[in-house]
């Protein structure tokens, strides 16, 4: 077995006896499945939940598993398959205990499972009825005192079947209570003598009892009416049948009026009246349809009364379709009957029928009286219906029933809920006698339509026309007072209901509650609720809704169970409030639990609490278990449809809430505005602008596109699906727009990058005196931050005055940001220290706007601060923070951090840790780094790309290429961050073929499209060489920016394409396409690279138009260009009309002089830079130094290295390389080596200094010397390197150590020579005589070599008086450059020192005649 297979096995050994361990800690959530399964090969034991498994015969099983459960059962496997088995230990002794106390309390809750045949011994002798809590007689964690109790009950069921017998025997010793005790505790039957009770629904009753006494019954109606038609009612058997029913015991009434229809005995029909009521009163719809039977069956269906009460019936017990039936087969209608039916329209939400039987019953011919009236106009309100309540008045008016104080009242009520409170004010006017019903009607009207100040007035006109206000004023007044937070008036309401004696009344106290947390004072609220002396279901929901509404969803759900503890039952209400503040706070666990006390509550159909249900899920991000609950509701209305679509859209699954919108059309259910809205938001979430289109036609065509909030969330869609203008044209449309239709226009400009259109919105939105928001403000100062419009931005600051938002948290925020960004961190602090409260969004946006501005130590100063207040940071802080150190590559304080972090529990947070890996690897620290990355579990895709980029950084690009191989097996989806990343590292180590494959992945993913990955792709082909792959990819971007643009644009130049780069930009113009100010650095460096000086003067007017030139970068690459181009006048004029010079403007300008041979110009502006303050760099001095070197200005160049000193870059590699340089070609080459000596630090340029130095000096062994000190220090020669060796073997005459220099090159270093090196070896082996051997090695080049090689060879042979060998590398000189005079001067001389001048070959150029005078010798 190898390695691998016993690591297996011992781990799965390893797992079993984990799983054992489990199992022993607590046997009750095992199932014991030894001795009642069917198959041998299933588990012995099976979790409850996760369903795991175990054997005891698994060759797995540990050694110590026998004794353990034996030690467990301490029983004989063959009576373990009895109650007492393992599974009959399901509880604990002490919650045996509590579960037996319970049985005991009320036995009758429980089944008694005893006398059936148990098919399985497993199963429970008593099993709850509700809670299906079960319980074992001879259970081993029971009580000991169990069975005595059980003894006890025994005689009690004994005791209970003797006195029944003893009743059955005479009935004359026994009082019958039934019709007229008070209370259901009290006995139906009481002895005269013994005072023993007995109980019809005792469960302690023999089963017989109930059959018995209706025999009973049917004897006495037998003996006392005898088989008649009807039974006259004096013995009194129809007022018995009511009171049975008014008692609730409705199934007994029915009973007996079934044995008297069974027995042909006619019931009275007091007796019906009374079932029918009793089946009313308690929805019975089953019941009802029983009594109706029975009433067929007696032939009484034909009675009009009858007909009426069983209208009424089905009416109230939610059945109208059988209500309409019975009224549609009774033989003559009364008022009554249309009353009746009537009612039964209204009241379940059919208004418009209720009022065409109105209407029918008038073609009848019957008058309806008041109480129609009121039912009429009670169904004109449910279906808001004005102009059918206007003819019901003119009815009203014309029936004389104008007068009346209830019908006024209804109208009242009916115009106000229609919308009409003038016309409703009108009628209140006209009520001659207006009782405290009347103003309420009128007060509740002006409540409901958000009028609370006009209630609020009307109550106290009330109380001037001294009308005393009863409980539903109150009520109405305060929840008024809630609509508009008014917590003074409804506070001085409190006052006045303690004084009228209403703090006692329930609902009142309800209502108050309910106020006070919609005021925002829970503890008022709570206040009023602890001492409430009487609570109902509504009390307990108003403070739980309180509660949820101030988003403490564990305060709501803990008064949930105290008030389960209290006995009072929820309602609908109850759990659809809970389960509100279990999604506010996405309590899933609560959520499940109260999921199943709804189906114990039988409310999993109530259509309100199942859509809850759906949203509580759907919040919770268990999407499935909300569309599963959807799934099985068994009604849906549009709002169940509304929430499982805004569950969807949620969760970012706009596709599926499209989906579902389409399957709600097809099942006919008409959406809702709120339906449009949720869907319009999932299209912006997405960016569904197809989807989006279509909605909006079908928003059209429900004629809702008037409807404002579908306007502003059309406009949110488009702007968010990049169609500005398609928001715009909505916008301009809407007949009626408020402060968020200007704000959602607002942010769709600034999302789009529009701030001035955004700004220029605001000004138009003040015109037509439209009052911005918090929200327009906060977005306005986006629009300035991202645009940097300082100026507007401070006037925008002065209106956040004069409105009263400067208090606001948010608004406060905005303003800290929007300065910081705008470059006046100074601003940005003095409205952070003018805040009066700040939250950790004010402190973060404090410490971002000095990490923006380089202000990282202030950054962690405010830190230092935030925490002394003891203001609690969150990730965003940490993350702001750690990027302030990785900027200024403060590793301590970011250490600091870290430990920070891991204390306040943000260590294993993604987003923390991303930011951590960026920090160590920023400070150098790439192992701190990697160890934060291994440490994390869950490393999403930014973390992947936080640690590749860290590598990159660090130059590390393969072990950065072999993080994304990792990453790619680990199944994580790179983006397009994580390639423009990778595409870098490629292109700084110029990994052409990596590249390539990137490129491929890069297609595969998707991303070819994408603008950044495609203009990093053209950077990276770019910068590799191969500009046509560049300009492939850039051709194959959809839609190219002006930084694709600028990439290919650059990468022409990069390449010396400068023609090529400004054709380009020609292109671009064309296109529309604006350039920025990288895209101008860009072409005038070609410019210059090229020397296309009037090109560049072009590109100079095209800067001056587009606004660039006051850009100081744009002026620095002007300078650049000009002075590459030789115009170093013009190069000075754009240096002294910059308004805003760098230390990079006086760096080009003097380099510019240095170029071009203006040295004393370059050191005068040196002094100049100087006098001005400006801080030289390393750079500056670098270019003075060469100016130094190319004119021998040796002083200077001492001078320079002074400054240099007191400056401190003694110790900058660049600059000491350049001071070697000068030195030696000043010829203090001692000086130059002092300086070489002195390096902490040399690079490979730093020795070709000193070598060259040497070469040019002559000292040729002292340059071999140092060529090989470099190699033993560790440096490898480059080209140079070898070029100046060569130079100095040529002059110093060291033929061997010149040629074995030059394999070695080749063999050792594998360095390819280039010309430079062959004319080094040519002038080397011509000085030394060996012509032969220079032609020969320049014949075997295998490159082309350039006319100097040539005439290297020609001054040798002229030195050497070779004239064959001069003739030939005449001859080879001239076929490259046919103009080159010198070559016909070192012929001449060659022919006239052999003595051959008259040989001299004719020349074939024309310009040689013009020549022959100096070229003359003697």
């Amino acid at each position: 077995m190898d390695w691998m297979a016993m690591h297996e096995l011992t781990g799965q050994a390893a797992r079993v006896e984990r799983l054992w361990q489990q199992f022993f800690s607590d046997p009750s959530q095992w199932w014991d499945k030894r001795f009642d399964k069917g198959n041998p090969q299933a588990p012995d034991f099976k979790h409850k939940t996760t369903k795991k498994a175990l054997w005891i015969n698994d060759r797995f099983s540990p050694s110590w598993l026998q004794a353990k459960l034996a030690t467990l059962t301490q029983q004989p496997p063959q009576q373990l398959s009895s109650s007492s088995s393992l599974s009959t230990s399901r509880i604990s002794s002490s919650q045996a205990s509590r579960t037996w106390e319970e049985f005991f309390s009320d036995p009758s809750q429980w089944w008694d499972n005893r006398s059936d045949d148990k098919r399985n011994s497993r199963f429970p002798d008593f099993k709850h009825k509700t809670t299906k809590k079960a319980l074992w007689i001879d259970n081993r964690s029971n009580p000991p005192w169990v069975h005595a109790r059980l003894a006890m009950l025994q005689c009690r069921i004994v005791k209970m079947e003797q006195l029944w017998q003893e009743f059955f025997s005479d009935q004359s010793q026994w009082w019958d209570n039934r019709f007229i005790k008070k209370s259901s505790k009290h006995p139906d039957f009481k002895h005269k003598n013994t005072n023993e009770g007995l109980w019809i629904d005792d469960w302690l009753n023999p089963p017989w009892v109930k059959a018995k006494m209706a025999t009973l019954l049917l004897g006495q109606i037998q003996s006392d009416g005898g088989l008649r038609t009807r039974v006259p009612d004096s013995f009194g058997y129809g007022n018995n049948v009511s009171k049975l029913c008014q008692v609730g015991r409705l199934k007994e009434a029915l009973h007996m009026v079934e044995l008297m229809v069974q027995q042909n005995t006619q019931p009275p029909i007091n007796a019906y009246v009374g079932l029918l009521k009793g089946c009313a009163r308690r929805k019975a719809l089953a019941e009802g349809k029983q009594v109706h039977a029975l009433i067929v069956r007696s032939g009484l269906d034909s009675d009009i009364f009858l007909g009426n009460m069983l209208v009424d019936m089905y009416a109230k017990c939610c059945s109208v379709l059988d209500a309409r039936k019975v009224f549609n087969t009774m033989p003559e209608h009364n008022l009554f009957s249309w009353t009746a039916i009537i009612s039964a329209y209204a009241y379940h939400g059919e208004g418009e029928e209720a009022i065409n039987l109105f209407k029918q019953m008038q073609q009848k011919g019957i008058a309806p009286d008041k109480v129609v009236f009121l039912i009429v106009l009670k169904a004109c309100v449910r279906i808001a219906s004005l102009e059918q309540g206007k003819q019901l008045h003119s009815h009203i008016i014309k029936s004389g029933f104008e007068s009346d104080v209830y019908v006024g009242c209804a109208l009242v009520d009916m115009y106000a809920k229609c919308g009409d409170i003038e016309y409703a004010q009108q009628v209140f006017n006209h009520i001659h006698e207006r009782n405290v019903v009347s103003w309420n009607a009128l007060i509740a009207g002006y409540a409901q339509h958000g009028l609370g100040k006009e209630a609020l007035a009307l109550y106290k006109e009330m109380k001037e026309e001294d009308v005393q206000p009863d409980h539903v004023t109150f009520v109405v007044l305060v929840k008024a007072c809630a609509s508009i937070a008014a917590l003074e008036e409804g506070m001085q309401l409190h006052s006045e209901i303690i004084k009228s004696g209403f703090d006692s009344n329930v609902i009142v106290s309800s209502a108050l509650v309910d106020m006070y947390a919609k005021c925002g004072c829970i503890e008022d609220a709570r206040e009023v609720f602890n001492n409430m002396h009487e609570r109902d279901v509504v009390s307990w929901n108003a403070m739980i809704a309180g509660y949820a509404q101030h988003g403490l969803g564990k305060e709501a759900l803990a008064l949930y169970d105290q008030m389960k503890l209290r006995g009072v039952e929820p309602d609908n209400v109850t759990y659809i409030v809970l389960l509100k503040a279990c999604a506010s706070i996405a309590a899933l666990e609560e959520g499940r639990q109260l999921h199943t006390y709804i189906i114990k509550s039988d409310f999993q159909f109530d259509v309100i609490v199942s859509s809850a249900l759906v949203n509580m899920y759907a919040k919770c991000d268990c999407i499935q278990d909300a569309r599963e609950v959807f799934n099985n509701m068994k009604e849906r209305d549009v709002g169940s449809w509304n929430v499982m679509i805004a569950g969807y859209a949620q969760q970012g699954l706009g596709k599926e809430a499209l989906a579902l919108y389409e399957q709600m059309k097809q099942k006919g259910v008409q959406p809702e505005n709120i339906t449009y809205v949720v869907l319009l938001n999932a299209c912006a979430r997405i960016g569904a602008l197809e989807h989006g289109k279509q909605l909006h036609s079908d928003i059209i065509k429900s004629g809702s596109e008037s409807d404002i909030v579908i306007g502003n969330t059309l406009v949110d869609m488009y702007s968010k699906c990049g169609c500005i203008e398609d928001a715009g044209e909505v916008f301009m449309k809407m007949r009626e727009r408020n402060v968020v239709s200007w704000t959602a226009m607002i942010t769709g400009y600034v999302h789009q990058g529009l701030g001035k259109k955004a700004l220029y919105l605001y000004e138009q939105m003040k015109q037509e005196n439209v009052q911005p928001d918090d929200v327009t403000y906060v977005v306005l100062l986006n629009a300035c931050a991202s645009m940097a419009a300082l100026e507007q931005g401070k006037q925008l600051h002065s209106d956040i005055i004069r409105s009263g938002f400067e208090s606001d948290i948010a608004v406060g925020n905005a303003l800290v940001d929007m300065y910081a960004k705008c470059g006046s961190i100074e601003h940005s602090r003095a409205v952070f220290n003018s805040m009066r409260e700040r939250n950790v969004v004010s402190w973060n946006g404090m410490i971002a706007g000095y990490a923006q501005h380089s202000l990282e130590k202030e950054a962690l100063a405010l830190y230092k601060q935030m925490i002394q207040e003891g203001v609690q940071t969150n990730n965003f802080t940490f993350v702001l923070l750690l990027k302030a150190c990785a900027s200024i590559a403060a590793l301590e304080h970011g250490k600091q951090l870290h430990a920070q972090i891991i204390k306040s529990g943000f260590a294993s947070d993604v987003i923390v840790g991303s930011a951590l890996v960026d920090m160590y690897a920023k400070c150098g620290c790439l192992e701190d780094a990697r160890e934060v990355f291994d440490n994390i579990i869950e490393r999403d895709l930014g973390l992947w790309n936080a640690v590749i980029a860290g590598y990159v950084q660090q130059g590390l690009q393969k072990e950065a290429l072999a993080l994304y191989e990792q990453m790619k097996q680990e199944g994580v989806q790179p983006d397009n961050a994580t390639y423009v990343v990778l595409l870098k590292a490629c292109a700084r180590i110029g990994a052409l073929e990596r590249s390539k494959q990137l490129h491929c992945d890069i297609i595969r993913s998707g991303f070819e499209s994408d603008v950044i990955v495609g203009t990093t792709l053209v950077d990276m082909y770019a910068k590799c060489g191969c500009i046509e792959d560049a300009r492939n990819v850039f051709i194959k971007i959809d839609k190219r920016d002006v930084v694709s643009w600028t990439a290919m644009i650059a990468g022409y130049a990069q390449q010396g394409l400068g023609m090529e780069a400004l054709g380009l930009y020609e292109q671009m113009k064309h296109e529309g396409m604006q350039p920025d100010n990288v895209t101008y650095v860009a072409l005038l460096n070609a410019c210059a690279s090229s020397a296309a000086l009037e090109q560049g003067k072009q590109l100079h007017s095209d800067i001056i138009r587009s606004g660039f030139e006051s850009d100081v970068t744009v002026g620095n690459t002007l300078v650049n260009m000009y002075a590459k181009c030789g115009s170093i006048e013009h190069a000075r004029e754009v240096f002294n009309n910059m308004h805003e010079r760098n230390v990079a403007s006086w760096n080009a300008m003097i380099a510019g002089y240095a170029q071009r041979g203006f040295g004393k110009e370059a050191f005068t502006l040196y002094e100049q830079m100087k006098q001005e303050g400006v801080l030289t760099n390393d750079v500056v001095f670098v270019v003075l130094i060469k100016a130094c070197a190319s004119i021998a200005a040796l002083e200077q160049g001492k001078q320079l290295h002074s400054d240099i000193i007191k400056t401190g870059f003694e110790s900058n590699v660049y600059v000491n390389s350049a001071l070697v340089d000068m030195y030696a070609k000043c010829g203090c080459i001692e000086d130059a080596r002092e300086v070489f000596d002195n390096m902490r630090e040399r690079d490979v340029v730093s020795w070709n200094g000193m070598i060259a130095g040497y070469a040019q000096q002559g000292l040729g062994q002292e340059a071999l010397t140092l060529l090989e000190q470099m190699q033993r220090e560790g440096t490898k020669p480059n080209e140079a390197t070898y070029a100046s060796v060569l130079s100095a073997c040529s002059h110093c005459g060291l033929v061997d150590e010149g040629r074995h220099l030059f394999d070695s090159m080749c063999k050792d270093h594998g360095l390819t020579p280039t010309v430079d090196h062959y004319a080094c070896m040519v002038d080397l082996l011509g000085r030394a005589g060996c012509l032969a051997d220079a032609e020969t090695l320049i014949n075997e080049m295998p490159i082309q070599p350039d006319p100097v090689v040539w005439m290297t060879l020609l001054g040798a042979a002229r030195n050497h008086g070779h004239v064959d060998i001069g003739r030939r590398a005449f001859d080879s000189v001239l076929k490259l450059e046919p103009e080159n005079a010198a070559a016909h001067v070192l012929l001449s001389n060659i022919y006239a020192a052999a003595g051959r001048k008259d040989e001299v070959p004719q020349i074939r150029n024309e310009g040689w005649h013009e020549k022959k005078a100096w070229m003359q010798l003697d």
